[in-house]
């Protein structure tokens, strides 16, 4: 499988940072609806990584920091 994207567009530093930190921000939320099991398609999403979404929160948290400097 790959995706390709449909088009490419340069954006300034402001602006990519800006989409990053909404990115963490919606990741935070999907994140923490799995962890209280209300998520959609939480149970599947649990059949597949298990509790195993530790790394995730890392990453988030990570560039939640990078954001906030």
């Amino acid at each position: 499988m790959a995706i390709e994207p449909e088009s490419i567009t340069e954006v300034d530093e402001a602006t990519r940072d800006e989409w990053v930190a909404e990115t963490v921000s919606q990741t935070r939320e999907r994140l923490d609806a799995f962890e209280e099991e209300v998520a959609p398609f939480g149970g599947r999403s649990r059949e597949v990584y298990e509790d195993d979404v530790g790394t995730l929160f890392e990453v988030v948290d990570s560039l939640d920091g990078e954001i906030a400097e």
